[in-house]
C-alpha cells in the first residue's frame, strides 16, 4: 500500500501554499510545510507554482 492510497483529501493553506494538509481515510490529518531559505521573490513564485503542481498531481492520484 502507498502513502496516495491513504489519502481522501489535501488541503492548501491560502495564507501560505507552503504549508499543506494531507487528509487520510480514516480522517487524521498529516501536515506537511515546506520551507528553503534563503528565498528571493522569484523563488518564492517558482516554489508556488510547483507546489500548486505537487498537489494537482497528488489530487489526481487519489480521485
Amino acid at each position: 500500500m502507498n502513502f496516495f492510497e491513504d489519502l481522501s483529501d489535501i488541503k492548501v493553506d491560502e495564507k501560505d501554499l507552503s504549508n499543506i494538509n494531507f487528509v487520510k481515510k480514516d480522517g487524521s490529518e498529516v501536515q506537511a510545510s515546506f520551507i528553503k531559505f534563503p528565498v528571493s521573490e522569484e523563488e518564492k513564485n517558482l516554489d508556488s507554482i510547483i507546489l500548486k503542481n505537487l498537489v494537482l498531481k497528488i489530487k489526481s492520484e487519489i480521485s
